[in-house]
């Protein structure tokens, strides 16, 4: 072999390993880099729900162990405000129009109404209702829906922003969590038995039940508006299950982290965050609108299990319950790689 074609075989040899190399580098980098500790005040216990308000960067905790709803400027990175009183604070969301955080509380008997000043939030109305722990804002006809019950039936009663009752949505079943779509008139109700419940939000009406059959338990719900995709967090088995929006069927489903409470889809990378109660979040990556993989796990913290998602600020935010090595609970902030 002449020593040309030594060094060329030589040269392709190393180019391979920097190939390599480089691929290595690429799967070894995380998924996701925390920026940033904020934080709380109160007791060891669980955190609820949280929902962020882009606009103003704030985010919004339903502290449910301190009965408190907590505000934390992401911007500033700091807790700014503590609504205490708040036996049993819940699924939370908040209204852009309005800057309203809305929360049931009252361990179900009350959903409050709190209306930023451009200082502070303070109560502006408290709705009575008989076993709410959600309630989502719908921008397409400008509406509040709160999980709620009329004797044995289970609802989800409907309050334009004059807090005015509109109607109640009857429903098969009770809710577990549900999220509202922004693009078309749909809201997706888990009952956390196996079956989702879909509501027409433009004709306020139970639609069809979806009965899942690749996994059960399913609890937490997050959409992909942009390829009208849903993604349901089930528990049994552990997993992601994806529906297709339009056709209301199964695409795939793949298997996470246990002790899931909250999933959160970042849009601008296709990735679902799974918070699980084990110590991690799980990332699924989304190829295209019907193929997903398993992207790894991230270490986080035991029982820190809710998260939301801030497409305006890029990013995923996780709640950290306070445990014997802590002197408060915590918000973890991390910037997705």
């Amino acid at each position: 072999m002449s020593i040309f074609n030594i060094s060329k075989s030589l040269c392709s040899c190393l180019l391979a390993l920097m190939v390599s190399g480089l691929a290595a580098a690429e799967t070894d980098k995380p998924l996701l880099k925390r920026v940033a500790v904020i934080e709380l005040n109160g007791p060891a216990g669980q955190l609820n729900h949280m929902a962020v308000n882009d606009d103003l960067g704030h985010l919004y905790i339903a502290n449910k162990v301190g009965a408190t709803l907590d505000i934390v400027d992401l911007k500033a990175g700091k807790l700014i405000q503590q609504i205490p009183d708040l036996p049993g604070s819940s699924g939370i969301d908040w209204v852009p129009n309005k800057n309203w955080v809305v929360m049931p509380n009252g361990n179900g008997t009350v959903c409050s109404i709190f209306e930023y000043d451009g200082k502070q939030y303070n109560l502006l109305k408290k709705i009575d209702v008989s076993a709410s722990s959600k309630a989502r804002y719908n921008p397409l006809n400008d509406s509040i829906y709160i999980k709620n019950r009329i004797g044995d039936t289970h609802v989800t009663s409907v309050y334009d922003t004059d807090l005015v009752h509109v109607t109640d949505i009857t429903l098969p079943g009770n809710h577990s969590s549900f999220e509202m779509s922004k693009s078309k008139p749909r809201l997706y109700i888990n009952n956390g038995k196996g079956d989702v419940y879909v509501v027409d939000t433009k004709k306020n009406a139970y639609l069809e039940t979806i009965n899942l059959e690749l996994a059960t338990i399913n609890k937490p719900v997050v959409l992909d508006e942009a390829n009208d995709r849903v993604f349901l967090g089930c528990r049994k088995p552990a997993s992601v299950v994806i529906v297709d929006g339009k056709s209301n069927k199964e695409i795939m489903k793949v298997d996470v982290c246990n002790g899931m409470d909250d999933i959160a889809f970042d849009p601008k990378r296709g990735r679902v965050y799974v918070s699980c109660g084990e110590g991690v979040t799980s990332v699924v990556g989304q190829s295209d609108p019907d193929h997903y993989t398993f992207l790894g796990n991230v270490p986080t913290h035991k029982s820190a299990r809710t998260c939301v998602f801030s497409p305006g600020l890029d990013l995923y935010i996780l709640g950290v319950p306070k445990d014997e090595d802590m002197k408060n609970p915590e918000i973890w902030v991390y910037q997705p790689q």
